[in-house]
């Protein structure tokens, strides 16, 4: 039999609640989506676990109906879809044949890593490094910003050293994006790299710049010193992928 709950005072609405709260995400090992979109990316990629819905859910998953009240509660948005999904975090393995990693270094706006993660899986890269200071991967805006492609690319959070540490084991040469780099449009082909984008405010940090790399930079004209972060790696990416690089 279908449940039906009417109060945010429930059990079950008050646990799921925590998980809008990185350190009960991380202790349940489970995190929140809203929207359409969002609950199909997840039922593709199985990791649903309860659906929450105001009107039935058609699927196979355990389907909770809930108030309006309810689902305002748990949504993040201010005028949320009527279906929101409970899913598992699944810990993936940076695999042996990875060859375009992506490494995210400090990053700390949920838009710009949802907008990574979206990018690096629309251009083929294997994986995504996420270092442990920078923002939740499973932050609801982050996932809503991937528009669900975190669902289907590996992503990995660890410190900076044991990023560093397995690419060194993988041999994948270190692109870093830096300002006074190598023009990345004449840059030599290559088949394997992992490429560094830095924090928002700060760059690049020194412990990737004393390890061996090539600097790479978008030629821009004059009048334009910088490019948001997510604009920039997503053109570094494409550029990268474009001719099988």
């Amino acid at each position: 039999m279908t449940q039906y709950i009417e109060s945010v005072q429930n059990s079950r609405v008050k646990e799921w609640t925590k998980l809008q709260q990185k350190k009960y995400r991380e202790a349940q090992q489970q995190f929140l989506v809203e929207g359409w979109h969002l609950v199909e990316e997840a039922v593709k990629a199985d990791i649903v676990e309860t659906i929450i819905s105001i009107e039935p859910y058609k699927s196979d998953y355990d389907n909770v109906l809930v108030s309006e009240s309810v689902l305002a509660k748990l949504a993040v948005t201010k005028s949320p879809q009527p279906v929101m999904a409970v899913c598992r975090m699944v810990q993936p393995m940076l695999s042996s044949e990875a060859k375009r990693v992506v490494v995210l270094d400090g990053l700390q706006d949920p838009g710009n890593v949802g907008t990574l993660i979206r990018s690096a899986a629309a251009f083929g890269v294997d994986a995504l490094l996420v270092t442990n200071d920078a923002v939740d991967c499973f932050n609801e805006k982050v996932v809503r910003a991937s528009q669900g492609a975190i669902f289907h690319l590996p992503v990995l959070t660890l410190a900076a050293t044991e990023i560093a540490a397995l690419l060194d084991e993988r041999q994948l040469p270190l692109l870093l994006t830096m300002m006074d780099g190598n023009d990345v449009g004449s840059c030599e082909d290559l088949s394997a790299w992992a490429l560094v984008l830095g924090n928002e405010g700060q760059g690049i940090r020194d412990f990737w710049q004393g390890l061996p790399h090539e600097a790479l930079t978008i030629k821009m004209h004059d009048a334009t010193e910088s490019l948001n972060v997510a604009v920039a790696g997503s053109i570094m990416l494409w550029q990268l992928t474009k001719s099988g690089k």
